[in-house]
């Protein structure tokens, strides 16, 4: 079996446009692969990522405009039109606790399927995922929520999210979407399309012992 960290911040807008990549790959290679979901630091306040960092480009406006071009050509992705201009999710460190707890409590499968739901729900419904209520009224369908409160107040998913966040400053992480294959040696991230990640994934399976391979 092939693993693979799947390194992202909820709130990254390429990383709602990955979405359908992942979702193909577990489609094509099923229980070829075990993708973990993993989280990175970019969004953790985003008043000093884009209120102030976007000053000069119109702050959250602007980067409302930024987000909306980036999604353009991507059907798959959509993009309410509130999402940063009303709705402005103070950090994504409360998805990210909440998401570390599922893995926690409930594996890789079950916060890989949360993801997407919270994910959904910021992009096309534009809900304020920072809002703990709001995250825990999302998962509630999918798993036991006194679990994921356990697990928080414990100080478990706490540490779960700190080791997601120190190994992707330790792998030195440009950015989000990132995958880690091949023990961490290979690393993809960025708009990577399908035909990329499926070929690295074709070679690593057909060279598991380590060969060197063509990608």
């Amino acid at each position: 079996m092939l693993q693979i960290d799947y390194f992202s911040d909820v709130l990254c807008v390429w990383a709602w446009i990955a979405q359908v990549r992942n979702d193909k790959l577990q489609s094509d290679y099923g229980d070829q692969i075990a993708l973990t979901p993993k989280f990175m630091n970019l969004f953790g306040n985003t008043e000093q990522r884009i209120a102030q960092g976007w000053q000069d480009r119109g702050g959250y406006h602007g980067f409302a405009e930024h987000v909306e071009h980036s999604v353009a050509s991507y059907p798959d992705a959509p993009v309410n039109e509130d999402v940063w201009r009303t709705v402005q999710p103070k950090s994504s460190m409360p998805a990210h606790l909440v998401l570390a707890a599922i893995r926690a409590e409930f594996g890789d499968e079950a916060s890989m399927q949360a993801s997407k739901i919270i994910r959904h729900a910021f992009f096309v419904e534009a809900l304020d995922i920072s809002r703990q209520s709001v995250l825990l009224e999302l998962v509630a369908p999918l798993i036991d929520v006194d679990l994921v409160q356990q697990s928080i107040a414990s100080g478990v998913a706490f540490a779960e999210l700190a080791g997601d966040y120190q190994q992707a400053e330790k792998q030195r992480l440009h950015g989000s979407p990132s995958w880690l294959l091949n023990g961490g040696r290979q690393t993809l991230f960025g708009n990577v399309g399908y035909r990329v990640l499926s070929a690295n994934c074709e070679q690593l399976l057909r060279h598991p012992n380590g060969e060197a391979s063509w990608c």
